[in-house]
């Protein structure tokens, strides 16, 4: 459950903060969208959530985890440990493999990789359909790059998925494909999904909307979606 309490995040340069949330909360394995215009703050929305930005003022709390009170470097090991962020630009490392990408967080924080984690994830990649393990992700599709995203952001089975514009420059028909991946993915995992997106298809597929204008927000709807 993420809960969160006189939230502000200010610009010394804006008279007005660029995200003002009095009070929010999100239950376990809820899926969420963020929506509203670029600059509305949905970006900054997530980049605080997930403890990548600290707010100017205010509580972010998951489940009994306050990440105002962790310096970055422990920010940063929980977000590894609890998060799996899928951005919109991929953040993948051309002359690897699709599964060497999904892998290669972990390479950087353990001497060896165990089968066992390796399994997963080929066995993610599948789930993914996408068969084209060991092809270089440079000569992958932008659908294909998607799937590696998700599935490296899956990789530590984290209690949440945040997710920044997930289908954003992918045509209809990948579009469509990945949001019914994360919504699969988030149910079969019983994970939380936190998605910003301007795609109504997927927005319209999560159980709330949350709409942003001018960093607050004016709109909180339940809306009892299923899967398509």
């Amino acid at each position: 459950m993420l809960e969160i309490k006189n939230l502000t995040v200010n610009i010394p340069a804006l008279p007005e903060p660029i995200l003002a949330i009095p009070h929010l909360s999100v239950a376990t394995a809820q899926q969420v969208a963020v929506m509203g215009p670029s600059g509305c703050g949905k970006s900054t929305f997530l980049n605080i959530i997930s403890g990548v930005l600290q707010p100017s003022t205010g509580s972010v709390k998951w489940q009994q985890q306050e990440l105002t009170a962790l310096s970055a470097t422990a920010c940063d090991t929980w977000r590894f440990q609890h998060i799996g962020m899928v951005m919109q630009d991929f953040y993948l490392t051309n002359g690897l493999s699709a599964l060497e990408n999904v892998l290669l967080p972990l390479a950087f924080r353990h001497w060896r990789i165990s089968d066992a984690l390796k399994q997963r994830a080929e066995s993610l990649l599948e789930q993914l359909d996408m068969p084209r393990l060991h092809s270089d992700v440079a000569k992958l599709s932008r659908g294909e790059m998607q799937r590696v995203a998700i599935a490296r952001a899956l990789l530590a089975k984290p209690n949440v998925i945040i997710a920044d514009e997930p289908t954003a420059s992918l045509d209809a028909e990948n579009s469509r494909n990945i949001a019914r991946l994360l919504l699969e993915i988030s149910e079969k995992e019983r994970c939380t999904l936190v998605v910003a997106t301007h795609d109504h298809f997927l927005s319209e597929q999560l159980q709330r909307r949350l709409l942003l204008r001018n960093g607050i927000i004016v709109s909180d709807q339940q809306t009892g979606a299923q899967i398509c």
